[in-house]
Parts: C-alpha cells; structure tokens; sequence
C-alpha cells in the first residue's frame, strides 16, 4: 500500500516581538534634590509684593516639586517660608508664613498628597542664606522657599538616580 503524502511543513506564523520593557521614570532635579538632601529650595517662587499671592511663573516650579513630592506618599513635609532682612523682623515673620502657606495649599490642591503630613512654617528673616545681604542677588537668595522632609527616612536610600535629559 501507497504511504500518504508526508504533511506539509507546518508555517513558522511570525510574532511580534515582545514590547521592550518601559524605561524607568526619569528623576526630575528637584526629586534628585529631595532624594540626596531631604529637602526641595525653591529660589524661583514668586509673589506679589508684600503679599502671600503667588505669581503664575511660580507654578512650573511648584509643578515639578509636586510631582516629585507625590512619589512618595508616607512623606511629611515643613513647607518652610523665608524673606529677606528688608522689613522688620516681626513683619518678615507673617509674610513668610502667609507665603509658606500659599505654597502648601497650592501643593494640596494641584497634587494627591495627604493635607496632615503637610505644614506651613515661616521662619521670617531668622534663617539668612547670605548674610549679610550686600546686592540685589544676597536679597533673592534670602527669599526662599523650602520643602523640608521631616521624615527623611522614608526617602529611597543608595538610589542610582538617571538624569533626566531636557
């Protein structure tokens, strides 16, 4: 008896590669800040003059801080408010909480983070960067405002942190 015709090869149907994994999320500077130091200084927040109103080129920079502050999730933070020394001590230490506060509830209305581990403190013209304050540039510097982690610990520890590439 005849054997029947081998089989036909069977066709090798070609897949797609699989997709190559993600990579992993860029750390922006200021969460590279916040990860090597525990705090975030932000230098370029602006507000209306003698006011607690912040400017809207303020919110590029408070935009990044959120976003870096919203990765970790357990983090306490003093939103600290510092002036210059122009003023009297008593003034700079109003100004500066106001300030510290406009902050903080921008970060709690713009961002997921959790409004009780969140504080506004202002420290007035106590804490001088430059002192003593000689030019326009010693005056910015003074005017300041800080993310402080109070709860460091909580931060990643011995991370090898990619640059972020603008």
């Amino acid at each position: 008896p005849a054997t029947p015709p081998p089989p036909p090869p069977a066709q090798e149907i070609e897949r797609p590669a699989p997709p190559p994994p993600p990579p992993a999320p860029k750390q922006s500077e200021v969460e590279k800040q916040l990860v090597e130091t525990g705090s975030i200084v932000l230098q370029d927040v602006y507000f209306e003059t003698a006011k607690a109103n912040l400017l809207p080129e303020s919110e590029a920079r408070l935009n990044e801080a959120g976003a870096a502050l919203e990765k970790f999730g357990a983090l306490k933070v003093e939103v600290q408010g510092h002036t210059d020394s122009r003023g009297t001590a008593a003034y700079n230490k109003r100004l500066s909480q106001a300030r510290a506060a406009a902050v903080r509830e921008y970060l709690l209305a713009h961002f997921h983070l959790a409004a009780d581990n969140y504080t506004a403190k202002g420290y007035g013209e106590s804490q001088l960067a430059v002192a003593p304050e000689k030019t326009d540039q010693d005056y910015a510097m003074n005017r300041r405002v800080v993310l402080r982690a109070i709860n460091a610990d909580v931060l990643p520890k011995g991370v090898t942190i990619e640059q972020e590439i603008k």
